[in-house]
């Protein structure tokens, strides 16, 4: 009985300690017009699970994302093992000197809010950064009342020629 007790306190530590480590964060943006950044820096002792979380007021936005880490000792190293940017994988490459990168390919078009889910392992004292960046995009309808407007200034424009070729 004494052992099922002492399991049953260890699951529900370690169920609390998970569920605390994988809490989100939301990270702020700064910037104005059309172009936003947010960014974050994160210190890590164990195998980790953070997510991040940006809820632009804007309706779609163009995302990059990067995710860097250097770690020179054992220590100071982290492994990312799965980055992922509202279900799209991020792209991982690694280098000499416990170089270690996680970045989008290409800037991807999102709505709503915009969750980053960066799963790793780390040494005892290790630190990687992270920058966000967000490019609004017109909605459609700006576009058609661009191309409408476009539409007005040729079809005066082809009046005025003609008027001026039968003059």
């Amino acid at each position: 009985m004494k052992k099922m007790l002492q399991a049953a306190a260890v699951s529900a530590a370690l169920i609390f300690a998970t569920v605390g480590a994988s809490a989100a964060t939301t990270i702020g943006l700064t910037g104005s017009g059309n172009s936003y950044t947010g960014s974050f820096t994160v210190t890590h002792s164990a195998d980790f699970t953070d997510e991040y979380i940006f809820t632009p007021t804007f309706p779609s936005t163009l995302v990059t994302a990067s995710l860097i880490t250097i770690g020179i000792t054992a220590s100071e190293n982290i492994d990312f093992t799965s980055v992922w940017l509202n279900g799209i994988e991020l792209t991982k490459t690694s280098g000499a000197a416990g170089l270690e990168i996680a970045y989008t390919a290409a800037p991807t078009a999102l709505t709503g809010p915009i969750t980053l889910t960066v799963n790793g392992k780390s040494g005892d004292n290790a630190t990687y950064s992270g920058t966000f960046n967000l490019t609004v995009v017109p909605e459609p309808e700006s576009y058609a009342l661009m191309l409408a407007g476009l539409g007005v200034v040729g079809y005066i424009s082809r009046r005025k020629r003609k008027a001026n070729l039968t003059a």
